[in-house]
């Protein structure tokens, strides 16, 4: 199964994948920051921002030291991420402008394991 940010149709789609991901795996899962940045962009395409923000910082909580695995590095080099990372810069201001002007955004892909998808 493929859910993409290209289609907005499938946004709410992906945000009950994404939230299903988070119920069935612990927080120091090595995917859990990033299943947060997505929805965090899931939101933002939906122009929520207060869910763009809470999801963000739950993002990088999820990086913390103190609750990853000590062999999981953190997550560098997620365009999700980066693009809220500039988004954060900016205190989120102006952000719904920025969800108007997406053509395309990253994909994510997911994978189906045991009958969860989640995202990879």
């Amino acid at each position: 199964m493929n859910v993409g940010y290209r289609n907005t149709l499938k946004v709410d789609e992906t945000i009950q994948t994404l939230l299903k991901f988070k119920e069935e795996t612990p927080i120091d899962h090595r995917k859990r920051p990033e299943a947060e940045y997505c929805l965090a962009l899931q939101y933002l395409m939906k122009k929520d921002i207060d869910n763009v923000k809470k999801h963000w910082k739950l993002g990088l909580a999820a990086e913390d030291p103190s609750i990853r695995l000590p062999l999981v590095p953190p997550v560098g080099g997620f365009p999700v991420k980066t693009t809220l990372q500039m988004l954060a810069h900016l205190n989120f201001e102006g952000a719904e402008v920025y969800a108007d002007a997406f053509e395309t955004v990253p994909d994510c892909d997911v994978a189906n394991t045991n009958g969860i998808t989640f995202p990879f």
